[in-house]
């Protein structure tokens, strides 16, 4: 949800930031059941 809201802000033209974070963000919900198991 938070990837999807993020990809339409950045293409509404968000700040310089706010996609590295998003990006981040997304990254660390897809590695963190993995590093559970």
């Amino acid at each position: 949800m938070l990837g999807l809201r993020a990809t339409i802000f950045v293409g509404q033209g968000a700040p310089p930031g706010f996609y590295d974070e998003a990006v981040n963000g997304i990254k660390e919900t897809i590695q963190d059941p993995f590093s559970d198991a």
